[in-house]
Order: C-alpha cells, then sequence, then structure tokens
C-alpha cells in the first residue's frame, strides 16, 4: 500500500532520495493538530552519490582519528595544490611560496575576505548548478553570506553524530520517529519541518518558541512532547526559554550551538532533562570544528579529520601550544568556500595530548567565543541579540557593535560596506525601534573603529553586573 502513495514534484525536488514509506511522517509532522505556523520548505537535496560520500566519509571520521600533534597532513597539501590555481585567492596568497617548508608564511584569509571579495575564493571552474546561498549569522561581528553545496551541509550529520557517540548517546532513526528538532527563541525565523533519508527518513522541525510562531498557548509544549525527539539542538538562549515550558518529555542529548554555553545553564539543564548537553563549535564559513569533551566540558576536540587548526597571532604567525591566540582553520569540504589560514575571529589555546576521555585529536581550551549577551528594553522584556542580526542582515554592514549601558540606554556603532541612504538609515533605526518595542533610548553612529582588533558584536553592562 505503502509503494503507492504518491510523492509530490515538489517534495521529490528537494528530498531526491524520499520514498513512499516516509510521506506519513513528512505529513504528520506538517498537519499536526499543534504544529507551528510553517513559514518555509527545505530539503537536503542529497542525490544517491551524495549519500555515498557521505557515508565514505563517516567511516573515515572513524577510521582516521588524529594523534596528539599538529602536523599538516599530506592530504591536506595535496588539496591546497589542486586549487592554488583555481582559487584566485590561493594563488595571490600562495604566490613564490613553499607551502611545505613555509606554510605559516601564508597570508591568512578572514571574513573581510568573503564579506567583499568572495569571487576571489570561489574556484573558478566549479558548477554552480548546485549552490545553495546561506547567511551567517553575524554572532563574530558581521552577517556574511556563504556559498555552499548540498553535499558539504550533508556531512553535518555524521559529524553530529560523532560528537552524539563519543557522549554515549546513539540515536535510533526510524522512518516512524523525529530524529531532531532545533529549537529557537526569536522574533523571526525560519519555521520548517522535513524528513531525512539518509537517515531511514526520520523526521526533523526547525520551531520558534515565540508565541506568534504558535496558534495556541500550549502549542509548542505539546507538540515537542508529541513527536519526542530523539536529541534537541539550539543555543544557550532558546534551551533556556524552553525550560519555561515545563516539558514531561526528556531528550537523550542537547545539543548547543552558536555560542558559549555557561556552566550554570549546562547544569540546569542536565539536572532539569538528565540528558547530554554537548558544546558544539561550528562556524558556517567552516562548518563544525569540534565539539566538548565528555569529561572536560570547557574543551573542545576537534571533530573532523579534513581540516588543519592552528593559533596564529595578529600577524597571522603560528604561535605554539598552550598559548592564546586567533582560531585558525584549512580544509574543510564546501566546494564553493576553499579556506586556507581562515582566521575565524574566535580566541582560544590548543593543546596535543590525548584526552583522558580516549580522544586522539587536539583539543582547543580556553575559547574566547560567542558568549551569551541577553538585553532588555526599558520595561526589561528580554531581547534576542539573534533578533538584531536579523536586522542588520538588510543593510549595507560590513562589522558593527551592539553595546547596552547599565541605565539600559543603548549605542550601535557601524562599520559600513558602502554608504547608506538616508532611507536605509531611518528604516534601521525604526526596525531596531520595534524590536524593542519602541522601548528605547538608540543611538546610532557610523564610526566603528576596531583598531585592526576583532569587532565584539553584542556586549552588556547589565549582564556583567
Amino acid at each position: 500500500m505503502e509503494s503507492r502513495i504518491n510523492i509530490p514534484k515538489e517534495v521529490n525536488d528537494r528530498l531526491p532520495l524520499i520514498k513512499p514509506e516516509h510521506m506519513p511522517l513528512f505529513h504528520k509532522l506538517q498537519e499536526h493538530e499543534h504544529s507551528p505556523i510553517w513559514n518555509y520548505t527545505c530539503g537536503d537535496r542529497l542525490n544517491e552519490d551524495d549519500s555515498k560520500q557521505i557515508d565514505a566519509f563517516d567511516e573515515k571520521l572513524h577510521s582516521e582519528r588524529k594523534t596528539g600533534s599538529n602536523e599538516i597532513s599530506e592530504e591536506i597539501f595535496r588539496w591546497i595544490e589542486n586549487l592554488k590555481q583555481d582559487v584566485i585567492l590561493f594563488r595571490e596568497n600562495i604566490k613564490d611560496i613553499d607551502i611545505r617548508k613555509d606554510f605559516y608564511k601564508i597570508k591568512c584569509m578572514s571574513r573581510q575576505d568573503i564579506a567583499t571579495s568572495l569571487e576571489k575564493i570561489v574556484p573558478m571552474s566549479i558548477s554552480l548548478e548546485r549552490l545553495i546561498v546561506n547567511s551567517t549569522s553575524g554572532t563574530t561581528g558581521h552577517p556574511i553570506i556563504t556559498p555552499n553545496h548540498p553535499t558539504a551541509i550533508g556531512y553535518y550529520t555524521p559529524l553530529l553524530l560523532f560528537a552524539l557517540e563519543r557522549h554515549g548517546v546513539k540515536p535510533s532513526f526510524t522512518k516512524d520517529n523525529v530524529g531532531c528538532m532545533l529549537i529557537c527563541a526569536q522574533k523571526e525565523t525560519a519555521v520548517y519541518s522535513t524528513i531525512v533519508p539518509i537517515l531511514n527518513g526520520t523526521g526533523f522541525a526547525k520551531i520558534n518558541l515565540d508565541k506568534k510562531s504558535w496558534r495556541k498557548e500550549e502549542s509548542s509544549r505539546i507538540y515537542i512532547e508529541d513527536f519526542s525527539p530523539q536529541f534537541l539542538t539550539g543555543d544557550p538562549f532558546s534551551f533556556s526559554e524552553m525550560l519555561n515550558l515545563n516539558l514531561s518529555y526528556k531528550p537523550s542529548a542537547l545539543v548547543s550551538t552558536s555560542m558559549e554555553m555557561s556552566p550554570s545553564l549546562r547544569e540546569k539543564l542536565r539536572e532539569a532533562y538528565q540528558a547530554k548537553v554537548i558544546d558544539y563549535y561550528s562556524l558556517n564559513e567552516t562548518g563544525p570544528v569540534a565539539y566538548s569533551c565528555p569529561l572536560h566540558p570547557e574543551e573542545f576536540h576537534i571533530l573532523p579529520v579534513d581540516i588543519f587548526v592552528e593559533i596564529t597571532d595578529e600577524k597571522g604567525n603560528q604561535l605554539p601550544e598552550n598559548s592564546t591566540g586567533e582560531i585558525t582553520v584549512t580544509g574543510g569540504r564546501n566546494p564553493y568556500l576553499p579556506l586556507l589560514r581562515y582566521k575565524t575571529g574566535d580566541r582560544g589555546k590548543l593543546k596535543f595530548e590525548t584526552c583522558a576521555c580516549g580522544e586522539k585529536t587536539p583539543r582547543l581550551y580556553h575559547l574566547e567565543m560567542r558568549q551569551q549577551v541577553l538585553f532588555y528594553n526599558q520595561k526589561k522584556d528580554l531581547i534576542n541579540p539573534i533578533d538584531i542580526t536579523r536586522i542588520m542582515k538588510h543593510y549595507p554592514i560590513l562589522q558593527y557593535e551592539f553595546k547596552q549601558k547599565a541605565n539600559l540606554a543603548c549605542k550601535l556603532s557601524i562599520r559600513k560596506l558602502h554608504p547608506f541612504s538616508f532611507g536605509e538609515e531611518s528604516r534601521m533605526h525604526k526596525e531596531l525601534e520595534l524590536l524593542f518595542q519602541n522601548e528605547i533610548d538608540l543611538e546610532i553612529d557610523f564610526d566603528l573603529d576596531t583598531d585592526g582588533n576583532k569587532p565584539v558584536p553584542y556586549t552588556s553592562e547589565v549582564n556583567a553586573n
């Protein structure tokens, strides 16, 4: 009977590997009595060849764990050699340099390269037929547009499952259950559901806890509990908001991305859900980089086997083990965005000895990454900085800093990509006022000067007290 189930063409186009037996769960997620107000459609666009590549990557991920050293693999060198004539920025930065002898003399890439010179990074010979365009959260200083590929996004699945496995979590994925829900708590965001054919057709949904995203006040709690996902992903703000739902459902794990989770929230979530709480260090530009150690949650093991991570100073010189500097990444699996000594904007230290948990890869620690910052309007209502980021994406901004003083007054400093029109400036000011429910004392200037340092996008004297 299931084989006769019709798969609409628009669904098949987004999910080429979907099977008839996956459709009941697909419809159930969409049409549940307490489903959110959907505003987006999404699918992985993976085909059979992509699936085979992802399986091979998964096998390699388990079999080729790098020992505690910081030697550049021959695979990375070959990857650079193969791209140096096809990527303009590689060619410029490698000119007259023997990459094996003088790798650390190669000029570092930055977020500004992606923001202003993307045409120099996308390989000249690559087909754009399967291009997907993503925008970053902008939590490290300025939102940027990044090209991506279905397979590169598909690799997130084995990487995430590896991190869960290292924490003793082995989810079961079937055509009748929901493997994961991504929890958000924002004024506006994409809300959608789909299924994951490469995981036996298990379900996935991205939901938003904001009340305007639901038809009934109790619907978010009921929707989550009725589907009881194997695990949840989200950011610290979303998970802290989720605590207010008083869920009876207990996920096997909570995976926190986007910003650093405080130890107090981590313990509160563990106590409330009796679940593993895993920090996941990932950037849109690099993909997943590291996951928190099961024994030492403040330390992060390098996750993929196809990247080289180093710590550099402001001039791009590699720093020795246990030195604080900028996390810099080479390699990756996004064919549209090859990275050669890419400075992430986050800071930390690196050490190489084998961990007591058994993991062999180097560890990042003392990370100075995107910490959770909350803002308040004059009525002391909470404002999620991600909603500020959403507004900033609509304007020609290269970098910005948003600061709130102890008296709740706010200042936004901007470095423009190109001049604002008067209408754009007025519209941005109005959008920010509406976000704060017109309860904000806001000053905007266009003179952001970080003196060459990484801008700190969100700071609050209120949170510091």
